[in-house]
């Protein structure tokens, strides 16, 4: 065998070296296995369903095969939901003309937008009478029981068929570069509706969330309110904030105290204060009365002057006789 037939064999048998290593598998079960395409994906989500059981190709299938595609198809549609994608932007089916040597079912996005897709040749394999879809094998082995092959000439036609036309509108090239950024143009679309619709379900869960909270408005602690006191005539009342401590709601339930107290009595004050202030209204200026402001825990300070007078009294008349300074000559009335 030449070297060039033994690398296409090994590349040939790529699939089931993963399947057995557990390579890129998404999703498995006892009888088949989801794995991405990450070697040559030929759009945004590529992947791949293959069965443990040794089936060469599509064309080795039998009727007795069918529990085991239903089998495929719930593993395919429970990727599908994975990528948070509706069902209708996915291609599920087998190529009639499969280069792997195990049979496989591809869960491709229709946007087939990738830097694997490079030629006419691979794009007309996934949108021509080459890719087969699941319902058309299915009832295929459910008429007949097999599927039948088709002739060499006619896989070489529709793989060389141009001008490409593109799958999600009317557009159609022979340039497949062109066609390239033509689909391009589609994914971003498709990317932008997307995000435009998670931003409106963001925003709408952030609205339905703020009307959750608005439902029921704060509560103000001390909002006015109305309520009965021992049964008699309704009065209003402030309501205070509840206390954390589990006792206090035991002794009172719902919480509210008056909003009004009477003062405490004033102390009566001791009997050497009394007696201070009592000096200081004594020796307070006259004329001033209760506007003098006087400090009761300080000493009282006598007046300077008051001295003053009383000394010269008692300089001018020091036995207490007559004073001889009164122009008059009248007797002193002030006494010492």
């Amino acid at each position: 065998m030449a070297e060039s037939e033994i690398d296409v064999e090994h590349k040939r048998g790529e699939l089931t070296r993963k399947l057995n290593a557990g390579e890129d598998v998404v999703i498995q079960s006892d009888r088949a296995a989801v794995l991405r395409n990450v070697t040559c994906p030929k759009a945004q989500y590529h992947f791949v369903v293959l069965p443990k059981e040794e089936i060469a190709n599509v064309l080795a299938l039998k009727r007795e095969h069918l529990p085991l595609l239903e089998h495929m198809m719930d593993l395919a549609n429970d990727v599908i939901k994975q990528q948070q994608l509706p069902p209708s932007d996915f291609r599920i089916g087998f190529k009639i003309n499969a280069f792997m040597n195990r049979l496989n079912m591809h869960v491709i996005s229709t946007d087939f937008y990738s830097s694997s897709m490079r030629r006419i040749q691979q794009w007309n394999t996934f949108n021509s009478d080459l890719f087969i879809t699941f319902q058309a094998i299915y009832a295929l082995l459910l008429v007949k029981g097999s599927v039948e092959p088709m002739p060499a000439e006619k896989v070489e036609e529709l793989l060389q068929a141009t001008p490409v036309h593109c799958n999600q509108c009317s557009f159609y090239t022979e340039n497949f570069f062109q066609f390239k950024r033509h689909l391009y143009i589609h994914w971003m679309e498709r990317q932008s509706e997307r995000l435009r619709k998670i931003s409106q379900q963001m925003g709408q869960m952030q609205i339905n969330g703020n009307r959750g909270t608005m439902r029921q408005p704060p509560v103000n602690p001390f909002y006015r309110q109305v309520i009965p006191m021992h049964n008699n005539q309704f009065v209003t009342r402030f309501q205070r904030p509840q206390s954390h401590n589990p006792t206090h709601h035991n002794r009172n339930p719902n919480n509210i105290r008056p909003s009004y107290r009477h003062p405490a009595p004033p102390k009566p004050l001791s009997s050497d204060l009394q007696q201070t202030q009592a000096d200081a209204a004594s020796n307070a200026a006259p004329g001033k009365g209760a506007e003098q402001r006087v400090d009761a825990k300080l000493p009282v300070k006598k007046k300077w002057y008051s001295n003053k007078k009383k000394n010269s009294q008692s300089s001018s008349n020091p036995k207490g006789g007559a004073n001889t300074n009164n122009p008059k000559g009248g007797a002193n009335t002030n006494l010492i």
